[in-house]
């Protein structure tokens, strides 16, 4: 069956009924690309977390750790559950992991002693390096035959794009 691109939505947020809708070919090809992109990411990040004994979600849950002392901000077990999609119970085996692995410590909260917070270690960071350093070099050889202006307009893209997903999937939620 041949698709018909040629109806584009009238608006930014897309078309009420989506069946109705058909992008254009440059816009599908983007969508198709990104698709590939998070496809072989995922394959990568299975491969580098095989060879060094992690899963794929606790390699997520470092990063959100990570993410989170850049901006200042401890994770709690609880914040962790949230920011990697897990259960309570699943959340503890995982921080269990990461703890026994040497990649994470538990402490007391600063501001609540009863609170519990989490800390990379520098054994993450450093495990962190080795494993994505690689992929880092090779993006960086295609970033580089771009220009500011272009690099600036592909972050932004891509910082929509994250936001679309997130987006999309807290819409796709069922209320239970």
């Amino acid at each position: 069956m041949e698709v018909d691109y040629s109806v584009t939505p009238a608006s930014a947020s897309g078309p009420k009924d989506p069946s109705a809708y058909r992008p254009d070919p440059q816009a599908f090809a983007l969508i198709n690309a990104l698709q590939n992109f998070t496809i072989a990411s995922d394959h990568y990040a299975h491969l580098v977390g095989g060879n060094n004994k992690m899963m794929q979600r606790d390699m997520y849950a470092l990063r959100a750790i990570m993410q989170g002392s850049l901006a200042g901000e401890s994770l709690s077990p609880t914040d962790l559950a949230k920011a990697v999609n897990l259960s309570t119970p699943a959340t503890t085996a995982l921080i269990d992991r990461l703890v026994k692995s040497g990649h994470v410590t538990r402490r007391a909260s600063e501001t609540d002693r009863r609170r519990v917070v989490l800390e990379a270690t520098p054994k993450a960071a450093e495990d962190g390096r080795r494993m994505f350093m690689p992929l880092a070099m090779s993006l960086m050889t295609v970033i580089d035959r771009y220009s500011p202006e272009q690099i600036a307009l592909l972050t932004e893209f891509t910082n929509e794009a994250v936001d679309a997903v997130h987006q999309s999937a807290e819409a796709s939620k069922v209320e239970e």
